[in-house]
């Protein structure tokens, strides 16, 4: 399985790491979750 390496954008930030996940969380965190592109990130 190939690795997907690619920036979160949240918060009109690009999100690299779970730390600054967690410190820019926001509803569009949902968002993601609903697309999927929340999993191919993690």
């Amino acid at each position: 399985m190939k690795m997907i390496k690619f920036d979160l954008p949240m918060n009109g930030k690009k999100i690299v790491t779970l730390e600054e996940l967690r410190d820019n969380a926001s509803i569009e965190l949902l968002a993601h979750f609903k697309s999927g592109l929340l999993i191919k990130w993690l």
